[in-house]
């Protein structure tokens, strides 16, 4: 990938994450704080566990790509309990990154960057990857949502309890 095509890539998927971020900040708002504990199998993360991985995973891919190296999991920052304060510092962080992610230059975006020693792509790659698993676990989260008693926001159109087009 050349600087040029690089840059490219990150300018788009600045400009696409930004609403990407508000979006999964509703979704993670949403989730009742007295049902964290909540999950449809045994097989599945409780909803406390997702929407931390979802926040943690999205911040920990973005400062990878500037960065080069990735820092996933940790602890939740203190005062940072409830998903309305998750959603919270999520959008801070997360929007953070992305900012880190626009000042790169062609040449860095270009940059090869090694995921954990099991693959390696240009730098302006991780962007799309960060919010591919974004997308795909907000999916998982928001179909815990009605289960938990809480109403599902409108993710791309509207939902049965959210309706942005509604005047």
């Amino acid at each position: 990938m050349t600087p040029d095509m690089a840059k490219a890539v990150v300018d788009h998927s600045v400009q696409y994450g930004r609403r990407e971020i508000a979006t999964t900040a509703k979704v993670l708002a949403a989730v009742p704080a007295d049902r964290l504990d909540y999950r449809p199998s045994d097989r599945c993360m409780s909803a406390g566990e997702l929407i931390w991985h979802i926040a943690s995973s999205d911040c920990a891919l973005l400062n990878g790509a500037v960065d080069g190296v990735f820092h996933f999991g940790g602890e939740r920052p203190e005062g940072v309990e409830t998903p309305a304060q998750l959603a919270e510092w999520y959008t801070r962080n997360a929007n953070a990154a992305l900012d880190r992610c626009a000042a790169m230059t062609g040449e860095q975006a270009a940059k090869m960057v090694d995921f954990m020693g099991v693959f390696q792509q240009p730098a302006a790659g991780f962007l799309t990857m960060a919010f591919n698993h974004s997308i795909h676990h907000r999916g998982q989260l928001s179909s815990y949502l009605r289960p938990m008693g809480s109403k599902v926001p409108a993710i791309y159109g509207m939902s049965a309890d959210e309706n942005p087009f509604a005047k």
